[in-house]
């Protein structure tokens, strides 16, 4: 027993003692007061007993590095602490409070803070303190966090820290992670990059809740936050403002293959001297940057978003207010084959040279949809949105409203400019009292561009000096307008609605140009310097050229114009063409249009005008009269040409075919030719003018084949020296058949009754005297494109009989509730569309006569099978009824000769919403 006992206690003497020693050779270890707890005073005093609450060690180092293991807290009492803090994994160190508890370096030592390895995880946190005047003398001045470390810091305050080269506040690099939770990095510097935070090396920095101000990048970028080199970013919450660079990126710079998310953002009053005032993208780096405000930011480009090089961004939700460029981007720059999505943005009251909302320019490609750019102001072109440098964005559902360009000359573009070789496609966009000093107060599309502009409204912009209200396309561009309303826009000079010049070319389908002015020419259209214009199934109205000519349309210098299907209507002019006015050597067609009730002429041609072809058009109600040509060739073919004052056609001083037209009914005469040297009309009814049916004079010769001449004061009038030839004439009802003393040759004459349907209606009927009395004059077609001859023979004068159906048949029209409850249907078909140019439809809720209709359709809807005999069917839906409410609809059928006809009216009701109301459960 005795041996026993007496090896036990030499083993157990021998563990103690080797205890002992590795005790003392170990930091002493305190006992907490309070357990996981190491405490931190400036009156305390580092040793291996320090860090209780009665005994405080003296500095965060030795608190952190000697006393504190994983889970402990290092709670520091307010005070300025002067030693750099290097962070231990799992060890949170927190201070008094950042309003007094400081870690100053003196502004001679630096990094203060630091974190460097995997194994500063986010359970190394420091909180509460202010983080001062560090130097660092190459990366970070207040705190340098690197390879792979990932700590977090809340309820910090970086200020008045500076570095040589990045990261002036902050630096993360080396794949490191930290996450900094109500951190204001102030009035920090960096050499370089970073003035405020530098993320950099494939870091991933988030920020959270915080405030980046008053930094400065000395020499290069991010003057707020540079994220650099493969690096990541997420801030969100955070006030980024009055933040400087040198070159990029006064508030924040995304560069190199880098990322952000940017959430909840505030970046205002930052500078960048270069290019990105408040946040600068480039070097195929992307970023999102959602529901922020951008405002206040300089640079030279892009003064609040500038995109560069390759890269992308998606920004939405954001308001981009009052930044400034002082060359181009006032607002945003997608720049150098950039791209992204621009949604639900609000750009407003940005400024620059050029751009003053929006500038894409180099090969860009950026998608802008829904928002608005409103009140921008560019000194030069583009105060909305200007495209330049073969750039291709895509826009719509846009409100581009109250944009000023304010450059001369070649200037302009008040909301939008396109130019240099780029391309737009624009779809539902509102463009809206914007305003150019030069050109375009609208658009303006230059230099070899084009625009597609689909749908969307085009109103009440305005050219203070210049050419083009509404679009003005030069310099060999073109545009494609469809769908659009241009309405109220107003130009100094030419081109109320449109202006098109020097080369370019439109093309205008099923647009509506109402009520533009021009001071000069072209109140609805101007086109000039061998420019090119087509206008189809559309409608130019109430436009005025004030002291010029051209109320409708104005077409100039070795131009070309093709106006189809559509209506010229109640135009006026300070000159002599209120409708169409056409001078030096164009080359226009005009083909089923109605051209009517415009002040002056209908349509005017002179001055070295080559040729002009007009087709199964109607021209009446104009104030001078349907149609004068001064010089070069008039084809004018199934055309309709009555009620006009003065005359219906006047020739002068060129040639004309005229065949298959009606010319009725004009205040002075129908068809008046003067130094006409060969003049042949063929197939045509001229009946009911005041004063002569033809009036020949002055040095001219007319053949006129197949004519019916009726109910004129004469038939046709030849003054001395002049000539008329007459072949199959049917001659009724005039006060004389002929008069004058020139020469008139008539042979095979027939008299008798034309017997036409009435009511200015010129259509033959089976008792007509014209039946079969014609000659084989060449043309196989009538009035309505129906062959020729019907019968044994040729009809004399326009309509070949046929008993013809009328100009357009409505075999049913009917309204019916979508059963989804999204509006009402109305559906009609066709039998045969003649001569139909289109329909409207109207609502009312009451059947009576009386009750207000309401206009559904913006613009007229096109006859799908318009001058044929053939049907077709068609539906539209009422999107705007309303549940619960009966409607009465009425379809009007529109012809070519200006009447009109009404089916209905239909009845339906939209069935009320039905709501449910969900009880919760009961159980018992």
């Amino acid at each position: 027993m005795k041996t026993r006992y007496t090896l036990f206690a030499f083993t157990f003497g021998l563990g103690l003692v080797l205890a002992l020693l590795v005790l003392l050779d170990s930091p002493p270890r305190t006992v907490h007061a309070d357990p996981g707890t190491v405490y931190v005073s400036t009156t305390g005093s580092d040793g291996p007993a320090c860090g209780t609450a009665v005994s405080p060690c003296r500095t965060i180092p030795y608190a952190v590095n000697n006393r504190a293991i994983a889970g402990d807290v290092v709670l520091v009492t307010a005070g300025t602490y002067t030693e750099p803090v290097a962070l231990k994994a799992g060890v949170v160190i927190s201070g008094a409070g950042a309003r007094v508890t400081f870690i100053d370096g003196g502004s001679v030592r630096g990094p203060l803070v630091t974190a460097n390895g995997g194994t500063i995880t986010n359970s190394a946190v420091l909180r509460g303190f202010t983080i001062q005047h560090g130097k660092g003398t190459y990366d970070g001045g207040g705190v340098d966090i690197t390879n792979y470390a990932a700590p977090l810091i809340e309820n910090c305050v970086v200020r008045n820290n500076a570095t040589d080269v990045s990261g002036g506040g902050v630096r993360v690099y080396g794949h490191a992670q930290p996450t900094f939770r109500y951190v204001s990095v102030l009035s920090n510097t960096a050499g370089r990059h970073g003035g405020g935070f530098h993320f950099a090396a494939d870091s991933i920095a988030t920020v959270i809740s915080g405030e980046v101000r008053a930094n400065t990048a000395t020499f290069w970028q991010g003057g707020g936050i540079s994220v650099y080199n493969s690096s990541a970013a997420a801030i969100s919450g955070t006030r980024v403002i009055s933040n400087w660079a040198a070159h990029y990126g006064g508030g924040i710079a995304v560069d190199y293959n880098s990322t952000a998310v940017i959430t909840n953002v505030q970046v205002a009053s930052n500078i960048a001297i270069t290019i990105g005032g408040g946040v600068w993208v480039n070097q195929e780096s992307a970023v999102t940057l959602t529901n922020g405000l951008v405002q206040g930011n300089r640079a030279r480009e892009g003064g609040g978003v500038d995109v560069d090089f390759l890269s992308a961004i998606l920004l939405s939700g954001t308001r981009v207010i009052s930044n400034n460029a002082t060359w181009s981007g006032g607002g945003i720059r997608v720049c150098d084959r950039s791209r992204g999505s621009i949604t639900n943005v609000h750009v407003l009251s940005n400024t620059a040279q050029n751009g003053g909302g929006i500038q894409v320019t180099t090969l860009s490609s950026p998608i802008i949809v829904g928002g608005e750019v409103r009140g921008n102001t560019a000194s030069d072109s583009g105060g909305g949105i200007h495209v330049t440098a073969s750039s291709h964005p895509r826009l719509r559902n846009v409100v581009v409203r109250n944009n000023k360009s304010q450059g001369s000359g070649t200037s302009g573009g008040g909301g939008m400019y396109i130019t240099s070789n780029s391309s737009a496609v624009i779809s539902q966009v509102r463009v809206l009292s914007n305003s150019a000093a030069a050109r375009g107060g609208g658009y303006a599309i230059a230099a070899h561009s084009t625009a597609t502009v689909v749908g969307g409204e085009v109103r009440a912009n305005s050219v203070t000096s210049g050419h083009g209200g509404g679009f003005y396309v030069r310099d060999s561009s073109a545009a494609a307008i469809s769908g659009t309303s241009v309405i109220s826009n107003y130009a100094h000079s030419s081109g109320g609605g449109i202006a098109v010049d020097s080369g370019a070319a439109a093309n205008v389908t099923n647009t509506q140009l109402l009520s533009n002015t021009a001071g000069q020419s072209g109140g609805g259209v101007w086109v000039s310097q061998g420019s090119t214009i087509s206008v189809s199934t559309g409608t130019v109205r109430w436009n005025e050229a004030v002291s010029g000519s051209g109320g409708g349309f104005f077409v100039t210098f070795r131009s070309t114009v093709s106006i189809s299907a559509t209506g010229v209507l109640n135009n006026k002019d300070g000159g002599y063409g209120g409708g169409i006015y056409l001078t030096y050597i164009v080359t226009p067609t005009i083909d089923n249009c109605l051209v009517a009730a415009n002040t002056h002429h209908g349509i005017r041609a002179l001055s070295s005008i080559r040729a002009v072809t007009i087709t199964r058009s109607t021209i009446r109600d104009n104030e001078w009269g349907g149609v004068n040509m001064n010089g070069g060739h008039l084809g004018l073919h199934s055309a309709r040409i009555y009620d006009n004052g003065q005359y219906g056609v006047y020739v002068q001083y060129g040639t004309f075919d005229v065949d298959n037209s009606v010319i009725a009914n004009n205040s002075w005469d129908g068809l008046r030719t003067s130094s006409v040297s060969d003049g042949r009309a063929r197939f045509n009814t001229i009946a009911d003018n005041a004063w002569s049916g033809v009036y020949v004079w002055n040095n001219s010769t007319a053949y006129l084949t197949n004519t019916i001449l009726s109910g004129q004061g004469a038939g046709i009038s030849v003054s001395s020296g002049n000539t008329a030839t007459l072949e199959s004439t049917l001659w009724y009802n005039n006060g004389s058949d002929t008069s004058g003393s020139g020469t008139i040759v008539t042979y095979n004459n027939h008299s008798g009754n034309p017997a036409f349907v009435g009511s200015g209606d010129y259509h033959l009927t089976s008792a007509s005297a014209a039946l079969g009395n014609g000659v084989d004059a060449g043309i196989y077609t009538d009035l309505d494109g129906q062959t020729r001859p019907g019968g044994a023979g040729y009809d004399i004068g326009a309509d070949e009989y046929y008993n013809s159906p009328t100009a357009v048949t409505v075999a049913a029209f009917d309204a019916t509730a979508v059963a989804d409850g999204s509006g009402i249907l109305l559906e009609w078909e066709t039998v045969n569309e003649l001569e139909n140019l289109g329909f409207n439809l109207y609502r009312a809720e009451m059947a009576e006569a009386g009750g207000e209709r309401l206009q559904l359709n913006a613009t007229l809807i096109p006859g799908r099978n318009s001058g044929s005999p053939l049907g077709a069917a068609y539906g539209f839906v009422d999107e705007t009824a309303q549940p619960g409410v009966t409607y009465f609809y009425w379809l009007e059928a529109l012809d070519v000769y200006g009447g009109s006809e009404f089916y209905g009216p239909a009845q339906a009701i939209m069935a009320p919403v039905l709501y449910r109301c969900y009880l919760p459960l009961l159980q018992r």
